[in-house]
């Protein structure tokens, strides 16, 4: 069957590191992120966060790195029109950005995604 290792990091920092050591075929993320360990230990959520991270990822000066063309994904309830706007300029197409709550059926946006994912990589063996 299809299998997919998933890898979960709870802060923009941590998705950041993951990035940058390992190779990834998408990078499903929320906007509203924990801004580091110390926001962390006291609550604190930053809108920005998320944003940093796909601006950090497509960053054509990243230290020792390419420009990251993974396939990004956000997933947010994010309710600000214009970094909405924003954001999406920053993904490959309007329909990679989904709002929470999912609606019936927007999950299958995901699942059509894993699927192209698995058959392209089946057929780069």
């Amino acid at each position: 069957g299809r299998g997919f290792e998933v890898v979960v990091a709870e802060t923009g920092e941590e998705a950041l590191k993951q990035i940058n050591d390992s190779r990834f075929d998408l990078v499903l993320i929320d906007l509203i992120l924990p801004a580091d360990n110390y926001s962390k230990a006291r609550g604190h959520v930053s809108e920005d966060t998320g944003i940093d991270v796909i601006t950090r990822i497509r960053d054509p000066q990243r230290v020792g790195k390419t420009p990251c063309n993974v396939r990004v994904v956000v997933v947010s309830a994010l309710g600000d029109a214009d970094k909405r706007t924003r954001v999406i300029r920053m993904l490959r197409s309007e329909e990679d950005f989904l709002a929470k709550p999912l609606q019936s059926g927007e999950h299958n946006v995901l699942v059509v995604l894993l699927e192209e994912i698995a058959s392209r990589n089946s057929t780069d063996m």
